[in-house]
């Protein structure tokens, strides 16, 4: 008799725990949101963001990389992704859509995945970022893309009739491109010739990985057991278009060929003499930005991570004094959110840019107290080199109380240095007492002018 009662109660406590056991968490739970932005403005020829995003997220403690992919219809550059919370050497390479041309195993290193080129070859940009996955809090990264591919466009005329199968076969480029954005081995695509057009002559576009050394250029046709010379090409450039003429003369039953090249820029003006380029720019500069503003969250919609706007920096005048910002909502200029920097406080954000391009600056200031004393400083950088006998003239005056928010650039439009890339743009509160109302500031933009 008392077996049994123990039994039963055995099986009472059994049947207890087993009606209150939660499910073991499975990985997909415990990810976190990481908002990902990406900025393409710093390269020529980008008038709408990618449609394809490839990322590859590395975890050098376990030594395994996860890859996600992205297809998007939309021009934002504002992705999202799922990661567990960790710290990832984070890379971004995009229009990668065929999975067969990827080598890598989940224990490679960056260093050790490649993509190979073929003669489809995509508009390659890539960049890479540190990503700190936090549990708690908003998490996010920006990359900043560079393209990886150059561009030739070969020109043929003059061509025969019945050479309807004609190719065009580039030898001596590299084979592949590793996420470190190195480029390894040697590779010879063919690609078939564009339509002639009713003057017999044909444009085709290839896009390929720049070699070290020259490359050569050929012709064929199967048809006519055609093959033409090798012809070194001078110059291939990453993000450069190097344009080819080739005139076909018929010479008995074998074509003979004229052939010459010129180097330019993607999406802009060059000229080019032995060995060296002018780029031309213009006199002034003029317009209006083209849309993409390269200051990520600028108008501050999105929410303090730690006390800071998300992409932006916080500094103080002296080490012993702790800068202090808020998010308000009244007033504000535009859209739902504006900040609010105390004295001695200054907001900073650095990004990328191209030399010798012309940027239209807006920064928006509401500056209610008369005691407010600030200002906004522009600094063109070479990496991390200010460059600041050439950035007088996108710092504004020392200036106080406003009438409510006003452009302290009034939209005009500046042209970066030749031998910038980067741009560091900080507002400072440059008070030295605290005052009843800070310095309010919102819809900060810097849009390449096209």
């Amino acid at each position: 008799m008392k077996t049994t009662i123990i039994l039963f109660m055995m099986l009472i406590i059994i049947a207890s725990c087993h009606k209150t056991m939660e499910p073991w968490p499975t990985d997909d739970e415990n990810k976190k949101d990481v908002d990902v932005y990406i900025r393409t403005n710093n390269i020529t020829g980008i008038h709408a963001d990618p449609s394809i995003y490839q990322f590859f997220m590395y975890d050098s403690l376990k030594g395994i990389v996860t890859s996600y992919s992205i297809n998007t219809d939309n021009s934002s550059n504002h992705l999202q992704l799922r990661l567990l919370p960790g710290t990832y050497s984070a890379y971004c390479i995009t229009n990668t859509n065929q999975p067969e041309l990827w080598e890598y195993s989940e224990s490679d290193h960056p260093s050790e995945i490649y993509l190979s080129s073929n003669e489809n070859t995509g508009d390659h940009l890539l960049g890479s970022t540190k990503i700190v996955v936090k549990e708690e809090g908003v998490n996010n990264a920006a990359f900043d893309l560079d393209r990886k591919v150059a561009m030739l466009k070969v020109n043929i005329s003059n061509i025969p009739e019945n050479m309807n199968d004609l190719k065009i076969n580039i030898s001596d480029i590299p084979e592949n491109l590793s996420l470190t954005g190195l480029y390894s081995g040697t590779n010879t695509i063919s690609k078939s010739i564009t339509q002639p057009d009713n003057q017999n002559t044909s444009e085709t576009s290839i896009l390929l990985f720049p070699p070290e050394k020259k490359a050569t250029i050929s012709l064929s046709s199967e048809n006519l057991q055609f093959m033409s010379l090798e012809h070194d090409i001078d110059t291939i450039l990453v993000n450069h278009v190097t344009k080819i003429n080739i005139k076909l003369w018929p010479l008995s039953t074998v074509p003979k060929l004229d052939i010459t090249s010129q180097l330019v820029l993607w999406n802009g003006r060059v000229i080019e003499e032995d060995d060296w380029e002018v780029i031309v720019p213009d006199s002034t500069c003029s317009g209006a930005g083209n849309g993409h503003n390269s200051v990520l969250n600028g108008s501050f919609e999105d929410s303090l991570n730690n006390s800071i706007p998300v992409f932006w920096e916080l500094r103080a005048t002296s080490s012993s004094y702790t800068p202090t910002i808020k998010e308000i909502e009244n007033p504000i200029n535009t859209g739902q959110k504006a900040v609010v920097i105390s004295s001695k406080t200054y907001l900073s954000q650095e990004i990328a840019i191209i030399g010798g391009k012309c940027y239209q600056f807006k920064v928006h200031i509401n500056s209610p107290h008369k005691e407010v004393e600030w200002e906004v400083w522009g600094t063109w950088q070479k990496g991390s080199t200010a460059l600041t006998s050439l950035s007088q003239i996108i710092r504004t005056e020392s200036q106080n109380k406003t009438d409510g928010y006003i452009d302290a650039y009034q939209g005009k439009v500046f042209r970066a240095p030749q031998s910038a890339n980067r741009l560091h743009i900080e507002i400072k509160n440059m008070s030295d007492t605290e005052v009843t109302e800070g310095l309010y500031i919102d819809d900060v933009s810097i849009e390449l002018v096209e």
